[in-house]
């Protein structure tokens, strides 16, 4: 452990002037190289993240992601995190993935990460948006219930059951569901009165 932390201490050294053109530049980012190789050689989780999270910032995004990958299946959160992020929008040679970007951002949500849950309630959001029908809506629900954590009380998932209720409150009156404002899902703002018997909780 003595070692690790020398290790450690020494890459976060060389991380913070390599970032610095006027802390040594090609000289830092020599050393950098040469203190991440033997914290790899050591086969340490953060190593494996700190070497794609240089190589993304760098941008060689297709690049880092073994990295990155090797670090996450470990529970690195950082490099879950930033899994997440890259596979949210897509970069250069990574194709975006909503089911890749949700995978690797649980882990970092379950890991401590807070930005994790927003990041994916945008994602969330987006999907419940497209779904046209109440069976695609049905089916998006089921799968945020999958997601969620017993314990998590996640508020796009109340959101996603409300509007899930009030589509099926639509069509056993005959009602056409209607049009979602643009960049909002809540159910509270947007439907206060709902016509039909059966209401609402």
């Amino acid at each position: 452990r003595t070692l690790e932390k020398l290790v450690y201490a020494h890459v976060l050294l060389y991380v913070n002037r390599n970032a610095d053109p006027s802390c040594g530049g090609a000289t830092a980012s020599k050393e950098l190289d040469r203190w991440l190789d033997v914290a790899i050689a050591k086969d340490l989780p953060w190593a494996y993240y700190r070497r794609g999270d240089l190589l993304y910032q760098a941008g060689h995004a297709a690049e880092s992601i073994p990295w990155l990958q090797n670090a996450a299946e470990r529970k690195e959160v950082n490099a879950a995190f930033l899994l997440g992020t890259i596979y949210r929008e897509g970069a250069a040679g990574v194709s975006a993935s909503e089911f890749e970007a949700l995978r690797w951002l649980k882990v970092a949500r379950v890991g401590g990460v807070s930005e994790a849950k927003g990041l994916a309630d945008k994602i969330w959001e987006k999907r419940l948006k497209k779904a046209q029908t109440t069976a695609d809506l049905e089916k998006v629900v089921n799968e945020i219930s999958a997601y969620v954590d017993e314990d998590e009380y996640s508020k796009i998932f109340v959101e996603a059951k409300n509007l899930l209720k009030l589509r099926q409150i639509l069509e056993r009156n005959s009602l056409e569901p209607p049009v979602l404002p643009e960049g909002s899902i809540h159910f509270d703002e947007c439907y206060t009165d709902v016509p039909g018997p059966d209401g609402l909780p």
